[in-house]
């Protein structure tokens, strides 16, 4: 047989590498086929599930997650348009507030977020996690034990059931700010007067009573101050003057600017800070996704997904009610999944607002399957009670520099 010419060979192979080029196309095509196909496969899935849920077709034989029917789930029917709210046959208010709930598979990013290597030693990666957990009203009760609020949402054995678990990155700047409501407050002799001779009569303006009153503890107090007790006495005389002058006037002329030009005093008035209010703890947190891969494309999709679900309410199909989106549990962890030993601790919070940001270089761009190429995600929490001081006496206060 003779043996073929260089330029057939030449063509040989060219001919061979096209037909591998075009293999190696098709399987490419046929994975991202696949993969797209148990996307939709999953949608449709979810879209019956949704209508078994509201009673828009029949439940018989059909499964939802993991072999239970919604008739084992005992899901009423929708009490659809027209029905009257309150009625017997208006289950809006029960389908919110005791609506049918399954945890969902955790989700993470970066693919393999976890796994970290010192040599050849594999060990955990610190990280922040975030629990879903279903929103529980304080009931008849109306009002929750200070401090006892985040309580309501953990299980009797102190554990807490989540809806779902996402792990993320821990972000480049992190804080926490403990804050209490202090205010300064004037109490000057004049108003410690009042107050001890209104007390002691029984009733605020018991007449001419009350003036004498005023005048003679108001002369003792400038006794003792060393001003002449006669000053004291025309004190209230002076306040009912500058009263009725702004009252005529609107000069807003005070006692203290009467006095000041009188005798060159004014009266003391005591100022002091004092504890007036506490304040909830607010947290934002910015992560930046980028995707590498499909599956980590994917993920994305579904954090960001997933923390919309969850800060949203919820409305039954009558909507005549609205139900409080579910809330979080925030955790820092360190080498893994162990609590970190340093940084604060979390109460139970409300994500009260989600921000994405699909173009986070300020340039829209995206990959063959439509992924952005730089998302930033915002979060912004707040705690639902503030933090006390018993708070840091209980087993996770005592941890690092607790809350």
């Amino acid at each position: 047989m003779p043996r073929p010419s260089g330029q057939e060979r030449a063509r040989i192979r060219t001919e061979r590498r096209a037909a591998q080029d075009t293999a190696r196309r098709s399987a490419k095509m046929s994975s991202l086929g696949a993969d797209y196909k148990r996307q939709e496969m999953l949608a449709a899935q979810q879209a019956r599930a949704h209508q078994i849920r509201n009673g828009q077709v029949p439940t018989h034989g059909v499964p939802i997650g993991g072999g239970n029917s919604a008739n084992a789930l005992n899901i009423p029917p929708a009490g659809g348009q027209g029905t009257k709210p309150g009625s017997s046959k208006d289950d809006t208010a029960r389908k919110i507030t005791n609506p049918p709930r399954q945890s969902e598979p955790p989700l993470k990013y970066p693919e393999g977020l976890g796994n970290f290597f010192e040599g050849n030693k594999k060990t955990g990666q610190d990280m922040i996690k975030f629990s879903a957990l279903e929103y529980k009203p304080v009931g008849n009760s109306l009002i929750s034990p200070s401090g006892k609020a985040s309580e309501r949402f953990s299980e009797p054995d102190g554990s807490q059931k989540s809806l779902i678990d996402i792990y993320l990155p821990i972000p480049q700047d992190i804080n926490s700010a403990n804050t209490a409501g202090w205010s300064d407050k004037d109490f000057s002799a004049v108003y410690a007067a009042l107050y001890r001779v209104s007390k002691g009569m029984g009733e605020v303006g018991a007449g001419d009573n009350t003036v004498d009153g005023v005048r003679q503890e108001v002369a003792a107090a400038l006794q003792q101050s060393g001003l002449m007790g006669e000053k004291g006495l025309d004190l209230i005389t002076t306040k009912v003057g500058s009263a009725a002058a702004n009252a005529l006037t609107g000069a807003g002329v005070g006692l203290d600017d009467i006095l000041s030009r009188q005798a060159g005093v004014i009266i003391n008035p005591n100022k002091e800070l004092l504890f007036n209010s506490v304040s909830l703890r607010e947290f934002g947190f910015s992560f930046v996704f980028t995707a590498r891969s499909k599956p980590e494309a994917d993920e994305i999709k579904k954090i960001i997904h997933a923390f919309k679900k969850y800060s949203a309410p919820k409305t039954g199909s009558a909507g005549f009610f609205l139900a409080s989106p579910d809330v979080f549990q925030i955790s820092y962890l360190h080498a893994g999944n162990q609590p970190h030993p340093f940084l604060n601790r979390f109460k139970v919070a409300a994500l009260k607002s989600v921000n994405v940001n699909y173009t986070g270089s300020s340039t829209y761009s995206t990959y063959r399957d439509g992924t952005p190429t730089h998302i930033i995600m915002s979060l912004s929490f707040s705690e639902i009670e503030p933090v006390y001081y018993e708070d840091f006496m209980d087993e996770n206060g005592m941890l690092g520099t607790g809350y």
